[in-house]
């Protein structure tokens, strides 16, 4: 953890407004300890708009991987080309939906 300060609950709560500026001004995370145990941390807000940014793209990116896997099962084997609309009915039996 590169250019990471490290800050006690105790010094977080006496120094809230300092602790906060310090990360704004150098964005450098700070990581909050309680008993010696990390806790939290505290990141700039781009920072945190990129890490949301990066799960965006990795779940989108493991849905395509999906598309792909079920795409390429569904060459191999016999699904059926209306598992989605009628499920119920190749798990448990009974009538098909004629949903359009």
């Amino acid at each position: 953890m590169l250019n990471t300060q490290f800050i006690t609950a105790r010094k977080l709560l006496r120094e809230y407004k300092q602790v906060v500026e310090d990360v704004r001004r150098t964005k450098k995370p700070a990581i909050v300890t309680s008993n010696n145990v990390e806790q939290v941390a505290i990141i700039p807000v781009e920072d945190l708009k990129d890490l949301e940014m990066g799960k965006a793209q990795k779940s989108g990116q493991a849905l395509l991987n999906l598309s792909k896997l079920f795409d390429a099962l569904s060459k191999e084997s016999n699904i059926p080309v209306d598992l989605a609309t009628n499920h119920n009915y190749y798990a448990w039996g009974g009538e098909k939906d004629n949903v359009k």
